[in-house]
């Protein structure tokens, strides 16, 4: 039955697939027993998904090696969120594991916030209002996302190239500093708790762990706040595509050590005086430990490792001598300027 009843049958095809799985629990078929997913199980989840998300593909969404998410994303709704949240448990992930309710939560969150929902918010977001609006509402279902999801959802929404086009960077701030109250809201609960000695489903940990994503805020916050700085308004406003890309992928860097270093080192390769460079790593956030002889050493190395034959997944535009010369160039342009 696995080998040839199964695969004619059509993923979204609830009832079809509900008559197989119990055919195949009653005849006790030595076959089921290499499931990952028992027939019983099958059965329950089916009776609900037949319910509350008719147009789930099922097959895809129990498919070995496959990210269940990506089957649950077109059907999650408002009204049917809860439901299938409590499914998750039920479900393998991909990596073997078992679907965490917080994941399923997250995946709807971002497809509320960009997109509406026909009950919560009715169209997608335009003005800056509307996107603040969108957000506290996305906002009141934090306590149900672990603190890795919160992290991933707020990137998502104030760091993506989705987020840098649509919105502004005082509705990405306003957002950011939102988010900051919300997480320590949170883990000052899960500190209460603690305190009360009540360390059920892991509290403990819980409180470190949004300690953690409120340091990660911090930094965002931090970050987003540089995006005024004049060098770079500079990037941003600049009549030069080259250099309009440079002011992107600042934003979307999050002064990340090594997000920063590998756009340096590409200015550096492009032939931009080390001044500039220098700039990029004083407006970041925080001592990142770089200096602009860093980054000149590993644009060296790597255009070095091209004409050795090693390019790895690295390429240019220009021919690695001519590169060279450029840096080298520029370091002696810097050497006289002082």
């Amino acid at each position: 039955m696995v080998k040839y009843v199964y695969p004619t049958i059509e993923g979204r095809d609830h009832q079809r697939l509900l008559y197989y799985f119990i055919l195949l629990e009653s005849c006790s078929c030595p076959e089921s027993v290499k499931l990952t997913i028992k027939p019983e199980t099958h059965i329950r989840l089916l009776k609900k998904f037949k319910a509350v998300a008719p147009g789930l593909n099922y097959k895809k969404l129990t498919e070995e090696n496959v990210d269940p998410l990506e089957a649950l994303d077109p059907v999650l709704t408002s009204q049917n969120i809860l439901s299938i949240s409590k499914l998750a448990p039920k479900i393998p992930d991909k990596d073997g594991r078992m679907l965490a309710a917080s994941s399923v939560y997250a995946v709807w969150l971002k497809k509320l916030f960009w997109n509406g929902d026909s009950h919560l918010i009715k169209e997608a977001p335009v003005t800056i209002s509307e996107w603040l609006h969108a957000y506290n509402i996305c906002a009141k279902y934090f306590d149900r996302l672990n603190p890795r999801d919160v992290i991933e959802f707020m990137d998502e929404i104030t760091f993506s190239s989705k987020a840098v086009v649509k919105l502004s960077v005082d509705a990405r701030e306003e957002m950011t500093k939102k988010a900051i109250k919300s997480v320590k809201h949170i883990a000052e609960k899960a500190r209460k708790k603690t305190a009360e000695g009540d360390d059920a489903e892991g509290v403990p940990n819980r409180h470190l762990a949004f300690e953690d994503a409120l340091t990660h805020l911090q930094q965002s916050l931090a970050h987003l706040e540089t995006l005024s700085h004049s060098f770079i308004s500079y990037l941003k406003n600049s009549d030069q595509t080259t250099l309009q890309e440079y002011g992107l992928l600042y934003d979307l860097s999050r002064s990340e050590k090594e997000k920063i270093s590998e756009q340096a080192v590409t200015m550096c390769i492009d032939g931009q005086p080390l001044n500039m460079i220098q700039n990029l790593l004083e407006v970041a956030v925080g001592d990142l430990g770089l200096s602009s002889k860093d980054i000149v050493q590993k644009a060296v190395i790597k255009v070095v490792d091209t004409l050795s034959g090693d390019c790895g997944e690295f390429s240019f535009k220009k021919d690695p001598l001519q590169i060279l010369e450029g840096i080298v160039s520029a370091v002696h342009t810097s050497a006289e300027n002082g």
